[in-house]
C-alpha cells in the first residue's frame, strides 16, 4: 500500500509544493521527541518548547512525501534541498531544519493544520504534540473510544 493513498494534500506557494501528510500524529514524531529529549534535552509538553522544536516534531515526521513543481520560488527550493538531504538522525536533520525561513516552516505548519483528521481521536481534539498524543491521545484508528 502506497502511504499517500492514507495522506492528505495541501498546497503551498501557489501551488509549487505539494505536502502528503498523515492525518494523525505518526510513531516517527514520537519517536523524534525521545531521541531529541535523549540527545539535545527537549522538554515533553508542547508549552516548554520552541514554536521551531513543535513544528520540527510534528510537520516533518507525518509527511508522507512533498511534491515540486519545475519553476520553485526560492523558498521552495530550501524546502526541496532539506527534504531530499534528510537523513535518519533527527538531531542532524533538525539542524538542517533550523535553517528553513520563518514562512517555509509556517507554510509547513499551516499544512500539518489543514490536513488533521480529528475523528480518528477519542475526544475529537487533535493533540498539539506528539507528547501530548503519547500522555493523553490514542493516536491508532482501530482503537475503541475511551469512554467517560
Amino acid at each position: 500500500m502506497e502511504l499517500r493513498s492514507l495522506a492528505k494534500s495541501h498546497k503551498a506557494f501557489d501551488g509549487a509544493v505539494t505536502f502528503w501528510m498523515m492525518p494523525y500524529i505518526t510513531y516517527a514524531a514520537s519517536h523524534a521527541l525521545e531521541t531529541m529529549q535523549a540527545q539535545a534535552n527537549w522538554a515533553s509538553k508542547s508549552d516548554d518548547r520552541t514554536g521551531a522544536q513543535t513544528v520540527y516534531l510534528a510537520a516533518p515526521h507525518c509527511t508522507v512525501d512533498i511534491e515540486f513543481a519545475d519553476d520553485l520560488p526560492v523558498m521552495a527550493q530550501a524546502l526541496q534541498m532539506y527534504w531530499q538531504a534528510r537523513t535518519g538522525d533527527a538531531f542532524e536533520n533538525y539542524e538542517r531544519f533550523e535553517m528553513l525561513p520563518n514562512e517555509l516552516v509556517d507554510a509547513w505548519w499551516d499544512a500539518y493544520l489543514a490536513t488533521r483528521d480529528d475523528s480518528i481521536y477519542a475526544n475529537g481534539t487533535v493533540p498539539e504534540s506528539p507528547a501530548e498524543a503519547k500522555d493523553g491521545e490514542d493516536t491508532d484508528p482501530e482503537a475503541p473510544a475511551a469512554s467517560n
